[in-house]
Formats: structure tokens, sequence, C-alpha cells
């Protein structure tokens, strides 16, 4: 994939948590039978980092802008009208996102072209939405790996996308786009199209649904599937329903060590509470004194 490999050389280095990092943010969805719980505070959650409770505080999502990047398939399958849908959508999610926050396009079929880099000017990621043209096949793992792998800059990163297809070019397999996650910043959000099965199914799912959903919640984010493309308007309102009801934890790592793999337990102490949160972060190891 020229486009991916492209995207990368011309990227910051990987976004994985640095060694100094001073404060780690975990976005908390909390929900009963789900419907989102409001009115929360700092001391009703429990955080565990690899298995040590650390003190947490609540921060205003408006302290911190977002960086939204749209990851849109343009395989064949969505030609004509049902790409038509998927533009009306992302051209939806843009104008529901606050001024302060910057916005990215990713379009991808068994290519990936970046359409917009990350901007505070929603006017040219909608005038690029438009310019969207269908056509190819359908690297939906490269894809996904890529918007989590690159550094989009300033804001909090959340990837959202779609796809109404398996993955059918993908040169990465589901153990790259898993670690990818882990590796990441991101809070990813993954809509998909599946006319027989009924929006949020849990249990048993194909394999790329199943790796879907794990790498969403790996992040915090979710996945889902709406029967039509008609419906694609109300799931990306949906995700920033979500985004929105969310509570934003920050905490600085206390009695663990810095680099590595860490292990997250998010809870709330109130019975009856469902939490989505991120389930696991990586810091890199300390960088070779120089010589």
């Amino acid at each position: 994939m020229i486009g991916l490999l492209f995207l990368l050389l011309q990227a910051p280095p990987s976004p994985v948590f640095s060694v100094a990092v001073e404060t780690v943010y975990v976005d908390a969805f909390v929900a009963r039978n789900d419907q989102a719980i409001a009115g929360l505070a700092a001391a009703d959650f429990v955080v565990r980092d690899n298995g040590v409770e650390q003190v947490v505080r609540l921060v205003q999502r408006d302290a911190l802008p977002t960086t939204a990047v749209l990851v849109l398939d343009t395989s064949w399958s969505l030609a004509g009208e049902k790409l038509g849908f998927v533009k009306q959508a992302a051209a939806a999610f843009v104008r529901g996102l606050r001024a302060q926050d910057r916005v990215a396009l990713l379009g991808f079929s068994h290519d990936l072209v970046l359409a917009q880099e990350p901007t505070l000017e929603h006017d040219r990621v909608r005038t690029a939405i438009d310019g969207l043209e269908a056509g190819g096949f359908t690297a939906l793992v490269d894809a996904l790996w890529a918007g989590l792998k690159r550094d989009w800059g300033p804001g909090r990163p959340m990837v959202v996308v779609f796809s109404d297809g398996a993955d059918s070019a993908s040169f990465l397999d589901d153990e790259h786009l898993l670690r990818a996650a882990r590796e990441s910043r991101a809070l990813l959000y993954v809509v998909g199209v599946d006319a027989t099965r009924p929006t949020r199914r849990h249990g048993h799912e194909p394999g790329d649904q199943s790796v879907l959903r794990r790498t969403a919640e790996t992040t915090g984010g979710a996945y889902w599937t709406v029967s039509r493309h008609v419906d694609l308007a109300a799931s990306f309102r949906e995700v920033l329903d979500a985004v929105a009801a969310s509570y934003l934890l920050a905490y600085e790592p206390i009695g663990v060590a810095r680099a590595g793999r860490h292990a997250l337990d998010v809870q709330v102490r109130r019975r009856g509470l469902q939490v989505r949160a991120r389930q696991e972060y990586f810091v890199a190891p300390d960088a070779p004194a120089p010589r």
C-alpha cells in the first residue's frame, strides 16, 4: 500500500506514550442500560493502573480540544447512492464539532489518501468530503492502523472509521492492529453496515467484526453496525453524543513502573452502572543515553 507508507513517512514518530509522560488521560463512558449517566464526581471512580489504585481527578473536556480523524471507506462497494450517505454523515459529524476542534480526513480503498491534514477550518474538510470518489478494494486493517499510529498533532485524538465491507486488501494483520490500539493515545469508534445483524449486536460474530470490536474497546471507544447506509448520519451523531457524555479522568501514575505495558481497570463505586474506558496503554522505554 504505497499511500500508507507515504503517509507514515511524512508523519512524526509513532504516538506511543512517552516515558516522560506526566499525566494519563482516560475517557470513561458510564451508562445504565445504554443510557449515559451524568453527575458523577472523581470520587465515584476507581482506576487501577497495573493493579495499583490511582488518585484521579475530572478534567473539563473544554480544556482539552479534540483532533478528530475521519477514516472513510471509498471502495467500489460504496459507488453511487451509498457514498452519498457516507458524505452526508461525515459532513454532519464535522458540523457537530466545536470550533476549537481540529479535523482530518483519510479516504481508503486498497490505497490510503490523506485528503485533509488536521485543520480548524471545518469548511475545508467538508469540501474534501465532497471530493471523495469510490473505487478499488478494501484495506480496512491497514487504514485503521495508519489512523491509530500517526501523530495527529495537538488535541486529544479521536479516530472515527466507517466501512461497509470485509477487509480484502490489507498487508497488516490483526495483531498489528491490536498493538497499534494499545500504543495509540486515540479514542477509536468504528461504524459498519450489516443488513443481517441488529445494531450493537453482541455475542458470536465473524472474525472481522470481532477484531474491530476488540480494537475499539481497547482504546475505550466502541464498534457497532447499522442495517442501512441511510442510517449512518444517526450513528455518527451517536459518536459525538458518546464523547460529549464521557468523563475525562486524569492521574499521575504512582506505584507502577513507567515503561512498558499498563493494564487499566476503570470502575464506578455505584452499583448497576457499566463503564466503557481504555483497557491498556503503553509507555515507550527510555532512549539510550547519547555517547
